[in-house]
């Protein structure tokens, strides 16, 4: 279960150019087949990627472009390429020019907020789903993936509202059930969350997001065992799941017998070059099982660099799993010091984690979302 090289942002909206490429030659009003040879490219390339041939679909649509710079569907097909394979920047140009030829593209908007969240820029992210939205109110993937930023951004009210609309649009929808159960779950309803994740594992028995969910909710009840159990299972299905094995690591730090193998886990995970930008998640575990070991000073060391490590990278990347990650950080910070006699600095560990706390959410609605768990839906990514 070596870790694998893989980049991409810690939140990751529903984004894939095959299911895109289903949907494209509805919105792309200004292309008709055979009208010219840049359309003859452009389906070319379409017809190269149906098959498998990603980098010659590519060529082609660059082709396309050549030819005719303006084309909408070549611009917006290219731009999701270079979106999926982390090409921001090419992504951005080419994306904005297929919505200059086609100002209509619904999905030309939705992959546009994806380039702005891989930055880091929520707000801007925000504006191009709306105007999305705009365009086609009902869309499911545009809902999906604004109400994603929302709860990424802390915004768990207009998170929850997004997710019960889509629910009621498809209430088979497998993946935003459990979306709102991680909702309910960082506000603290457990046993609603709970109840939502083991029905989805019925239907779903290997769904993974479904799986991390529930383990942290066995986590926050103090049912570590059957937490481990479950991180342990998605680590052997999902071997390269950076979040499920930092939460596997810092539940095992709370448990004596592990501890060795804590520690072996974060330092393998910390070297694991794909892993950098969630470095300081393992070090926040590694620090957890150093303590728990009575390296409380060392422990310190580490956790303070996992905190600074943290801050860096929410400066780039703003979402709430980070978020939560700083607050434990905070916490563990201001219990060592108190332990070693320093309550200075466990008051201005804790005043930091006081200041960084985000604001308690409305009272949610006590509408669940179980029906959505009793069907099982593939999980589509958004288009």
């Amino acid at each position: 279960m070596s870790p694998q090289v893989r980049r991409r942002p810690s939140f990751s909206p529903r984004v894939a150019l095959a299911s895109i490429l289903m949907v494209a030659p509805i919105a792309l009003a200004a292309c008709s087949l055979g009208q010219d040879k840049a359309e003859v490219l452009y389906v070319m390339g379409k017809n190269q990627f149906e098959v498998g041939n990603s980098e010659e679909a590519a060529k082609h649509w660059r082709a396309a472009l050549a030819e005719n710079p303006k084309h909408p569907g070549a611009n917006f097909l290219l731009g999701a390429y270079f979106l999926q394979s982390g090409d921001l920047d090419g992504a951005e140009k080419h994306l904005t020019a297929a919505i200059a030829a086609d100002a209509k593209m619904t999905v030309a908007y939705n992959s546009l907020a994806l380039v702005h969240i891989g930055r880091g820029n929520y707000a801007e992210a925000e504006k191009s789903f709306l105007h999305a939205l705009q365009l086609n109110p009902d869309h499911l993937g545009v809902q999906q993936n604004l109400a994603g930023l929302y709860k990424e951004d802390g915004r768990l009210d207009q998170a929850e509202a997004l997710y019960r609309k889509v629910l009621k649009q498809n209430p088979s929808d497998l993946t935003t059930a459990v979306n709102l159960a991680d909702v309910q779950t960082l506000r603290g309803q457990y046993a609603e969350a709970e109840g939502v994740y083991t029905k989805a594992l019925q239907v779903a028995p290997e769904f993974a997001p479904a799986k991390l969910g529930l383990a942290k909710v066995l986590q926050a009840t103090d049912r570590l065992e059957l937490a481990q159990k479950a991180l342990e299972e998605i680590a052997l299905q999902a071997p390269n799941y950076a979040l499920a094995y930092a939460e596997l690591i810092a539940v095992m730090a709370t448990r004596k017998d592990d501890l060795p193998r804590a520690l072996a886990l974060a330092e393998k995970w910390k070297a694991a070059e794909h892993s950098a930008p969630l470095r300081g998640l393992f070090e926040v575990g590694q620090a957890a099982a150093l303590i728990a070991s009575g390296k409380e000073e060392e422990g310190r060391k580490v956790l303070e660099a996992a905190i600074a490590r943290i801050a860096e990278v929410i400066r780039q990347q703003p979402t709430l799993t980070l978020k939560t990650w700083q607050l434990r950080a905070y916490g563990m910070l201001a219990d060592s010091y108190e332990r070693a006699g320093n309550p200075e600095k466990a008051a201005e560990a804790r005043a930091m984690k006081e200041s960084l706390s985000m604001p308690a959410a409305s009272p949610a609605p006590t509408a669940q979302p179980e029906a959505a768990a009793q069907e099982h839906a593939n999980e589509t990514p958004s288009n």
